[in-house]
């Protein structure tokens, strides 16, 4: 996914500066019909699976210190969201265009790749409690940077951050999630982590395009600044507080 990622924000800055923004929804409609045909053709197998229930309610009181940590997530996610949904926004304002954009997208996804590939080596060296911890600092320095920036060669550097933060925690919360609860829970908890990029997005939507319409790209990245570093400070709360006794048993 990253690396499609990668390749696809390359083309797509480059054929939006020669031939217009109209090209962006007929990329879509590609990739969704190669995906379709994807899903479509793959040898899907019906089986049953037993599991416990559990409640949603009995399910968040039962891992309490999950909740924090989730809450944390939610900070982040929308602090990732601000940037990568108003990225256009910031890389203008640092004297960037669309060919600008592209690269900016292409080096975060390129970074991610290393972490996703070899983070089960990373665990050897600390618990993925701690790399979750080490995300929300990550997140933190790589929003202080984009505001720090003074064009659009520095943002690319910045960009680096995305080795610690966005891809860390999206590997980490898996192994996370699964360290901290029982093997019927896992499967619902790493569900409900996704659930908190979702809100991150629904939250910056419903703020960010206001906020830069109302007090311009700076006002954002402080924003993103503030959530990012909220995030990190809880994250720390929810995971030494919480289950690291038990994630180092298991």
């Amino acid at each position: 996914g990253s690396l499609a990622y990668a390749i696809v924000s390359v083309i797509t800055g480059r054929l939006i500066s020669a031939l217009g923004t109209w090209v962006v929804p007929l990329e879509a409609l590609l990739i969704y019909g190669l995906l379709l045909l994807a899903v479509f053709t793959f040898p899907f197998e019906k089986h049953t699976f037993i599991s416990k229930k559990t409640r949603n309610q009995g399910f968040l009181k039962k891992y309490s210190r999950f909740t924090v940590v989730l809450l944390a997530a939610i900070c982040l996610y929308t602090s990732h969201s601000f940037l990568n949904n108003f990225m256009f926004q910031i890389i203008s304002a640092k004297g960037g265009g669309s060919d600008s954009l592209g690269i900016t997208l292409a080096i975060a996804a390129v970074a991610e790749l290393p972490v996703m590939f070899f983070f089960s080596r990373l665990l050897k060296h600390t618990s993925a409690g701690t790399w979750l911890i080490i995300s929300g600092v990550a997140f933190t320095l790589k929003n202080l940077g984009a505001f720090l920036a003074p064009g659009v060669t520095a943002f690319y550097f910045v960009q680096l951050f995305q080795i610690a933060a966005f891809a860390v925690i999206t590997v980490a919360s898996v192994y996370y999630t699964d360290a901290i609860m029982s093997p019927e829970d896992a499967i619902k908890g790493q569900a409900y982590f996704a659930l908190t990029s979702t809100v991150g997005a629904v939250l910056c939507s419903i703020v960010g395009g206001w906020l830069i319409d109302a007090k311009g790209v700076d006002a954002l990245l402080l924003l993103t600044i503030g959530f990012s570093a909220v995030g990190a400070v809880i994250m720390v709360f929810g995971v030494l507080s919480g289950h690291t006794k038990q994630e180092s048993l298991r």
